[in-house]
């Protein structure tokens, strides 16, 4: 029964109770259950975004999906962001029964119009598949059956990791039936360990598929070659770059491959995603990779390598990428690497206007010994001009530091500042952010090799 007139409270005070709880989930269900009035604002919470990991939280999703399907406030209009279950699809059922799991997600998300962002960890892509292509016998081709399954036409957002695939067509074709797509982010995208279970790359051609509108949308490219299958990922990302697709980035996340076990040049393949995106460009992020404990056979090949990628990064032309507000490049491999001379030479050519942000992340240990490798005379020069074109630029170091417990972080803070004085007095903003990782035993272990380790909240400050 609604309440009186005079005991009713405005609707701007719902709205703030509401979203002051937006995060207790409880008090969310309370609110929905006491007053009518709240139901659309707590299932805006509540459901705005759904987690599945198993079968049991399907069942219990659907339900709630068609218990309120004729009601005024059904709950499939207001999920916008859903990760889909790691369950077998295949594997495992038998029989009559065989599939049933592809069809109880095929009811889930077929009402679930207004999603705006998929997600698929750990998702059964292979059973997936193969009953997807067991519908296309009927007279429906593949790209159609997966627009079926995923009636999502306003979909945004779609993360992929820890995915398995025959071939880098199977996922194309995912990404064309989703035309306002803009945000793309693949992680640990790999191969089938069985032997015969991969295919190779089909020869038909993508231009038939209806996706002009993804080239015009697509706006962010999150790649990780460092746990993916290289050769896989890297089709993936070319298809991008050619018809129908031929997208133009704002945003660039890179994981570069292992050195020792690089598969494909995935840092050409990168320098001509950044050429494409010239007009565009207006954050990147490039992480380079460990260099690890390569094997005596293998140390010349990194080696070359690494010239290879000093040679990159001293050729890495972004003085054309006038929109670029945000650069950022994290350094796993130890700092006497070669790779760090190219570094001055890099952050002189850096002429956009609008740049207002550059991250660099580094691990140290002990940083007298280490960043006595870096020639910070030049960095600091190159810094301190990069102030004077771009007034508003503020530089962060990010440093991490893995130390066992009982010993002491390396002092970052009155080295870096003495290395960086030209470019502090020019004016600069330099901020450090400080992290570490310690080990230590495990308290249930007499074992001094069993450790376990804790990361701690990072500090930050400035320089200047």
């Amino acid at each position: 029964m609604p309440l009186p007139s005079h005991l009713q409270l405005p609707l701007e005070l719902h709205e703030y109770i509401i979203d002051y709880l937006h995060d207790d989930q409880r008090a969310l269900r309370a609110c929905s259950l006491a007053y009518r009035g709240l139901l659309r604002t707590t299932r805006h919470h509540l459901f705005e975004s759904i987690v599945l990991r198993r079968v049991a939280d399907c069942l219990r999703f659907l339900d709630a999906l068609e218990s309120s399907a004729q009601t005024p406030v059904r709950i499939a209009d207001y999920v916008r962001d859903i990760q889909l279950p790691y369950m077998a699809l295949v594997r495992g059922n038998r029989g009559e029964r065989k599939g049933w799991r592809f069809e109880l997600l095929r009811r889930i998300l077929r009402d679930l119009r207004n999603l705006a962002c998929l997600r698929m960890h750990a998702f059964d892509w292979l059973g997936f598949f193969d009953l997807l292509t067991m519908e296309t016998f009927a007279a429906r081709s593949l790209t159609e059956a997966m627009a079926a399954f995923f009636p999502f036409p306003n979909l945004k957002k779609l993360h992929i990791d820890h995915c398995v695939l025959r071939s880098s067509r199977e996922l194309t074709r995912l990404m064309s039936v989703f035309p306002r797509l803009s945000w793309l982010d693949l992680q640990l995208i790999v191969e089938p360990s069985i032997p015969g279970e991969s295919s190779p790359e089909p020869s038909d051609d993508l231009r038939d598929l209806q996706c002009v509108e993804l080239g015009t949308n697509m706006r962010t490219l999150v790649a990780d070659f460092n746990y993916s299958s290289q050769a896989m990922l890297a089709c993936i990302v070319e298809s991008l770059l050619g018809p129908p697709f031929e997208v133009n980035l704002s945003r660039v996340v890179w994981d570069a491959g292992p050195l020792e076990r690089r598969q494909v040049d995935d840092m050409s393949l990168l320098k001509e995603v950044i050429r494409r995106s010239e007009a565009t460009l207006e954050s990147f992020k490039a992480t380079f990779p460990e260099d690890g404990e390569s094997l005596p056979q293998l140390l010349i090949s990194v080696t070359h390598l690494y010239v290879g990628m000093v040679a990159w990064l001293t050729d890495l032309d972004l003085s054309r990428h006038q929109q670029l507000t945000t650069f950022t490049l994290a350094l796993r491999f130890d700092v006497e690497n070669p790779f760090f001379s190219a570094l001055p030479v890099f952050f002189s050519g850096l002429t956009s206007e609008r740049l207002r942000d550059v991250h660099l992340h580094f691990e140290l240990v002990d940083i007298a010994a280490e960043w006595a490798y870096v020639d910070w005379p030049r960095l600091d020069q190159a810094f301190a001009s990069l102030h004077r074109r771009c007034p508003l630029l503020s530089i962060t170091f990010h440093v991490h530091s893995i130390v066992v417990t009982g010993s002491e972080r390396p002092h970052v803070f009155h080295p870096l500042k003495e290395r960086l004085s030209q470019t502090i007095e020019a004016g600069m903003r330099v901020a450090l952010v400080l992290t570490k990782t310690v080990f230590r035993p495990r308290d249930d272990s007499n074992e001094p090799l069993h450790m376990e380790f804790t990361t701690e909240i990072e500090e930050r400050c400035w320089l200047s």
